[in-house]
């Protein structure tokens, strides 16, 4: 098992060392996200669309993005899902979308690893991920991933 995990770990800072996902990127219909810093108690009232997400990381859609590097915690909405996904992740980019767009901006967040290690997420929430994939896996060329 902890063989497994440095292993997922390693193939993790490869990926994102060249710029790349280790795993296709999906979409869910529908999604929201509320976010914070970890700092904070309470999530933003503020619901974002999910553009698109993957077992390494996900993008969302504002007017208003946190800065890079900044740690953040998610909680993502589900349409017909009871339980929200409660991730952990890191501001990897800001990408200004242009002008008159419902949301300007695309911002990418690297999810931290799943473990059981403090700061982490937990292992469930890959394996959740993994279950919503199966549910809406059509691969996605991100330079169509709209509002």
């Amino acid at each position: 098992m902890l063989i497994e995990q440095v292993m997922k770990s390693t193939l993790h800072k490869f990926s994102r060392k060249f710029g790349h996902r280790g795993s296709d990127r999906f979409s869910i219909p529908g999604a929201h996200i509320s976010c914070k810093s970890v700092d904070q108690d309470c999530f933003s009232e503020e619901t974002l669309p999910l553009s698109d997400i993957s077992k390494f990381g996900l993008s969302l859609l504002t007017n208003t993005p946190p800065e890079v590097n900044k740690d953040i915690a998610l909680r993502i909405t589900i349409p017909k899902k009871p339980e929200s996904l409660d991730l952990l992740g890191k501001v990897v980019y800001t990408k200004f979308r242009g002008p008159g767009l419902t949301y300007e901006y695309r911002v990418g967040i690297e999810l931290k690893p799943f473990s059981e290690n403090k700061g982490d997420n937990p292992p469930e929430m890959q394996q959740a991920i993994e279950e919503l994939k199966q549910m809406y896996g059509k691969r996605l060329d991100i330079i169509n991933i709209e509002d």
